[in-house]
């Protein structure tokens, strides 16, 4: 960084840290610009001045700060949308409930199988 009067000029975005963080931090940034209304806002207003890789870049490091204050300070993002987080939530819930739902009938029909004969043996 280097500041001289009221101009600063700051250098440009490394490479530095770890290398599949960056990726998915940047992958994550891209569905966001997709789908999310704050992250399209912020798109338009970086990509006429950045270009989209640059922007999508930028994006991809202030949701890691948005990240960062999750859990380092525990305060939530001031554009959080509840009922979109929460919906979210359940639609996830819902995926994994279901997607286990089978696993959980064919447990309980092992050991009730399990227990009424010698057929199965149990681990």
């Amino acid at each position: 960084m280097h500041d001289s009067g009221l101009t600063t000029h700051t250098g440009g975005i490394t490479k530095t840290g770890r290398r599949e963080m960056r990726a998915v931090l940047v992958e994550a940034a891209q569905v966001a610009v997709l789908h999310d209304p704050r992250w399209k806002t912020e798109l338009e207003r970086l990509e006429p001045r950045l270009g989209r890789n640059k922007a999508v870049v930028a994006i991809a490091r202030k949701m890691l700060v948005v990240v960062w204050f999750l859990l380092h300070e525990q305060v939530a993002e001031k554009h959080l949308n509840l009922e979109r987080v929460a919906r979210k939530y359940y639609e996830f819930a819902y995926t994994v409930g279901k997607a286990n739902w089978g696993e959980c009938k064919l447990r309980q029909s092992l050991s009730a199988a399990s227990s009424t004969g010698p057929g199965l043996v149990r681990k």
